[in-house]
Formats: structure tokens, sequence, C-alpha cells
């Protein structure tokens, strides 16, 4: 007998049971782990269900993200230059930090109020980077455009006008002006896990912002100041907008929330958030 050659043949057995033995035992921990994490998922949509608590597609979203810096923009007088034309009047304000924009005629709106961006866009800069918020449009006669970074929006304090356009209308709905300013953005830290769309939803049933037959009527994965400034850390969050009256922001890192609808605007803690998501 070939001793050398049967010894082979036992150790290359072994090694491949083990590999066999080692595969079954990772199948059987990834298959519990996505048990638990979908029976955890089951948890809180019938927490919902229960109470009446409705909400539309939940959008599909990068599993980390990063913090990102933004600094405020000088405007240049090279830029000035860039957008100036007959029948407008360009300045600076705020240490060149705001352009303001006035038409000597009118300009009415063709279109959606959306589309109101392509009207004036040869005095805007960087206008590919601004979209469209019905939330902050709402609130009186101007059309408000966002900042965006990676398509993502970047929202503000209430009483914040970083990073956006606003275009003043007259009582005919006619454009007469316009404000601009605009944010340097560019990604701070490591990625981390960011929250589920279901599970800052969670959040918000957890500390009390939902109550029965509430309908989530948006929800919005962007950006959110956390520190204000002419440099701003802005840190990935949920805009959820409850009943089209209320607005939270959610942090999708650490679950606080930032609560407009109360007087002081209060952040919510995370004490209970490890074990509620």
């Amino acid at each position: 007998m070939d001793w050398s050659r049967t010894k082979t043949i036992f150790i290359v057995t072994f090694f491949v049971l083990d590999l066999f033995l080692g595969y079954q035992l990772y199948q059987k921990q990834s298959e519990n782990q996505f048990d638990y994490i979908s029976e955890s998922s089951v948890k809180i949509e019938d927490q919902l269900k229960h109470m009446d608590i409705t909400y539309p597609e939940l959008p599909s979203v990068p599993k980390k993200l990063t913090h990102i810096i933004g600094e405020t923009y000088t405007f240049s007088d090279e830029d000035v230059k860039e957008i100036e034309s007959d029948g407008v009047t360009v300045r600076t304000a705020e240490d060149n930090k705001k352009l303001l924009i006035t038409y000597d005629e009118p300009k009415p709106i063709i279109g959606t109020k959306s589309e109101a961006k392509s009207l004036i866009g040869l005095q805007v800069l960087f206008s590919d980077d601004y979209v469209y918020s019905e939330y902050l449009s709402k609130k009186g006669k101007e059309l408000v455009f966002i900042q965006t970074y990676e398509k993502s929006p970047i929202y503000q304090k209430e009483d914040s006008i970083n990073g956006q356009i606003m275009i003043q209308l007259n009582e005919d709905g006619e454009i007469t002006s316009f404000s601009q300013t605009y944010l340097d953005t560019n990604e701070q830290g490591k990625e981390q896990e960011i929250l589920t769309a279901i599970k800052a939803i969670n959040q918000l049933f957890n500390k009390s912002k939902l109550a029965r037959k509430d309908k989530i009527t948006w929800i919005e994965l962007g950006y959110f100041s956390l520190i204000e400034g002419e440099t701003q850390v802005l840190a990935p969050t949920w805009l959820i907008e409850v009943n089209e009256e209320r607005h939270y922001y959610v942090n999708a890192i650490n679950g606080l929330i930032d609560d407009p609808n109360q007087e002081s605007g209060s952040e919510t803690g995370d004490e209970e958030y490890e074990s509620e998501v």
C-alpha cells in the first residue's frame, strides 16, 4: 500500500470536509441574521398598520453615506460680469455671499412653477445644482429652489437661506427679482451606515411624533445642516412630511430628530435608539 498517497488523500478529504462544514455554518448564520432583520422590519410595519398610519412607496437609497462640508461661496466680480445683461440689475450683498438680481420688466412664468428656473437661467450660476422645493415655496409669493449634492437636496434651518435661489413674484405671479446663495461642498470623513426609510419613520413613531391615522405624505433623503455659519457640517437626513403640514428631519446616521414644528425646533435624543431600530 502506498501510505504516502493514502495520507495525502486523507488530508485532502478532511480539508474539503472542513470547508463544507464551515460553509454550512456561515450559511446558517446568514439565514438567522436575515430572519432577524426581516422580523424587525415586519414588526415596524405591523405597529404602523395597527395605528392606521400610512406612508407612500419608500425610496431606495445607498446603504452608506458620509457627512459633507459646505462653505458659503463668495461671488466674484467675474461672476457678476458673467450674468449682467440689458434689462437686469445685478448686485451683491452680505460681503458678496449673496447675489441680488432685479428685472426692469416682470417676466411671466410659462409652464409650471418648477420650470421657472429656466426663465432666469442666464442670470443663475451653477444652475444645474438646484431643484424646486414645493415645501418651501408654499410659504408666500416666492418660488424656492434648493441646492443639491450628488442630486440629493440640501435642507437648511427654517431661518437660513444658504444654498438657495429665492424668486420673488408680483400680484400677477410674474418674476420681478431673485436672490442666490451657494455652498461649495465636499465629503468629510468615512462612509457610515444610514437608516432605511422605514426605520426613520419608526424613529418618529417611537418618539411620539406620529398619532393614530396620521398619513406620511412625503419622505426624501438629503442633507441637513448640523452646524450653521459660513462653514456647515451637513449630515445625511430624512425629510418626512406628515399630513401635508408637519415636517421632521431625522438624522439618517444617529436617529436624532429635528422638529421645526415646535417653537424652538428642538432635537429629540436617541437614548433608546439602539434598541428601537
